[in-house]
């Protein structure tokens, strides 16, 4: 319950975070009797944020004053990059936005920050300006396959979720074997819900890094990509120059910022040796990289921002491979091995806990049997033979069943 309370209580602040953002737009345009400005605004403090070097104090002052800023520094960069690639272009700016006003993906996204994606600002602020910069209106006329988009976000949705779904069965089958164990619910259910749990670590990395070729592309087409998704992969190779560190200034910042002939993307390096290859990479092995000739391959995802899951890296004949794949396949087994042993051990543990389950006293109606008189020639000392408690507390526990009260002793003589 307090669990359930806090994230409702967490939402709901950072609803009021971004409509606090939005009057806040609104108030700006007002005042300055043009929506364009702030948007044009927006959009080079998001690309000053990405681009600023990120060291301990600038990264400290951003995280702390996230929610108070012009734009969440968590999302700076998926704007920035497209400010970046678009330059003066407010057509592509236009395509690469529709994203963040037609995917059902976008509004999932924005729930969990402080603001507004970018694009839902830009088109709230051109309803300001006299002369908009945008036309996100028509923008929105061309032709998305709404049924491909929905259907598309449903399957991705259920496939991401279904994991959690099994864990959140595992726990409640445990509670119900804890009440009552005598239902036998948790060998075959517990086994059924591990079950589906790896089917769905299974599906979820098929889906992040699906097989097959890596056909070429370019940035902007990833980009105006509407079907796009932050938890589906598109494979693609680019082709282009890495131009710096993913973490502009950080010379431990293993990943790239790569750009070919249409924009910037970031690409997400991983090492084959986990956090020293990294270092090693970042330290001696990125910078004969940056401005030489390259081609970039691997998976595509975009949600509040967008990058690159890197696979290989050519540049000059010189091969480059990332382990982004291996690493979450490794990291699944172990969620799938993790999930097993919980599950037996959960299974053991609830059944040790039905056998050491204390008494339960129950309180019952005891039948009294009649009195039996004394045999002759003794002497009768006024208490009946035979007697027992009309009632009184018995011990029973829920595997036992009570026995019925024994039939009253028959007189002598019938």
């Amino acid at each position: 319950g307090a669990l359930l309370l806090y994230a409702i209580g967490t939402y709901l602040l950072l609803y009021l975070s971004r409509t606090r953002e939005y009057m806040a737009d609104e108030f700006a345009a007002k005042a300055t009797g043009d929506g364009n400005l702030l948007s044009t605004a927006l959009l080079k403090v998001a690309y000053g944020i990405a681009a600023a070097p990120d060291t301990e104090r600038t990264a400290h002052l951003l995280r702390a004053t996230r929610a108070q800023g012009l734009i969440d520094v968590q999302q700076a960069r998926g704007p920035a990059l497209v400010h970046a690639n678009a330059k003066d272009d407010t057509s592509a700016i236009e395509r690469a936005l529709l994203f963040d006003m037609v995917s059902p993906w976008a509004w999932l996204v924005q729930l969990g920050s402080t603001h507004p994606l970018i694009g839902r600002r830009l088109e709230r602020l051109m309803r300001f300006a006299e002369r908009p910069r945008f036309d996100f209106e028509r923008v929105k006329t061309q032709a998305v396959d709404r049924a491909r988009l929905y259907a598309g976000f449903w399957r991705d949705l259920t496939i991401w979720l279904l994991p959690w779904i099994a864990a959140a069965g595992l726990a409640a089958l445990v509670i119900v074997h804890l009440l009552v164990p005598a239902a036998g619910v948790m060998p075959l259910g517990a086994f059924v819900f591990v079950a589906v749990f790896a089917a769905g670590i299974w599906l979820r990395l098929r889906m992040r890094y699906p097989g097959g070729d890596f056909s070429p592309g370019d940035v902007m087409s990833c980009l105006m990509d509407v079907y796009a998704s932050p938890v589906r992969g598109r494979p693609v190779a680019l082709s282009g120059a890495a131009i710096g560190r993913g973490t502009a200034g950080y010379i431990l910042s293993e990943d790239m910022m790569f750009r070919d002939k249409s924009g910037l993307i970031f690409l997400n390096y991983e090492s084959g040796i986990p956090i020293f290859g990294n270092l090693y990479f970042a330290w001696k092995k990125l910078e004969p990289l940056i401005d030489r000739p390259a081609v970039a391959s691997g998976w595509f995802l975009r949600g509040a921002t967008h990058h690159l899951e890197l696979h290989r890296f050519e540049a000059d004949g010189q091969v480059i491979k990332s382990r982004v794949k291996l690493w979450s396949i490794v990291g699944a087994v172990l969620a799938i091995i993790l999930a097993g042993v919980v599950a037996l051990a959960a299974g053991a543990g609830a059944v040790a806990l039905g056998q050491m389950r204390p008494a339960i006293p129950i309180y019952r109606e005891l039948a009294r049997p009649p009195a039996v008189p004394a045999p002759p020639g003794q002497p009768d000392d006024g208490k009946a033979q035979g007697e027992a408690p009309a009632r009184g507390w018995i011990p029973w526990t829920p595997s036992q069943t009570p026995t019925p009260a024994p039939a009253p002793a028959q007189p002598p003589g019938k």
